[in-house]
């Protein structure tokens, strides 16, 4: 209840799962459609979690430093705010309102929209693969004639984990560097 999932299976063949992030966690949804009889979850974000359920945005879901503008305080909805905007800066396209109201205008921000580590309470007990789609990547499969028909084909591939972690190697480095230059400098005083 509540992952946003519905319906029965179809009667041959294995299927996927596509919903919109919001009022659960990621493993909820996953979880949720595992127990369909589900091979994958595929989770959107949309324009909506980033309000979850308030008037201005959480915080979290926008920065100013990639494009602001305004709308007249007024007429301030999230469907007002979306695009009242425009900077090349400002990846996602959309904007949100922040809350913050000047002059008979509301404010309105750059929307974070980038690829996340889905997560949740329960997700030992996820054994199907769940994948994150970003607004308009979202947008893009939802208008998929093939997923309106249910005759779209989709196959995921695993992303092969490195055997080595190229940031986990900068952060030695830098480590032993920090190290050796102390050692350095207290050389030096001791002489």
């Amino acid at each position: 209840p509540g992952s946003g999932l519905a319906g029965e299976p179809p009667a041959e063949g294995g299927f996927g799962v596509v919903a919109a992030r919001g009022n659960c966690t990621f493993a909820d949804k996953a979880l949720e459609a595992q127990k369909l009889g589900a091979s994958f979850v595929v989770v959107y974000n949309t324009l909506a979690s980033s309000y979850d359920e308030r008037d201005a945005a959480l915080p979290s879901a926008y920065d100013c430093a990639f494009g602001e503008g305004s709308v007249s305080a007024s007429e301030a909805t999230p469907a007002a705010a979306e695009f009242a905007a425009s900077s090349p800066s400002c990846l996602s396209s959309r904007y949100v309102l922040t809350g913050a109201v000047s002059d008979g205008r509301a404010q309105v921000c750059c929307m974070w929209d980038l690829y996340l580590t889905m997560s949740g309470t329960n997700t030992s007990a996820v054994s199907i693969p769940a994948v994150f789609l970003r607004v308009s990547d979202g947008e893009s499969l939802l208008s998929n004639a093939h997923l309106a028909a249910g005759t779209l084909r989709a196959k995921l591939y695993l992303r092969p984990e490195a055997w080595l972690q190229p940031s986990a190697v900068l952060m030695w480095a830098l480590g032993v560097v920090a190290v050796a230059v102390g050692a350095a400098y207290a050389c030096r005083e001791a002489l």
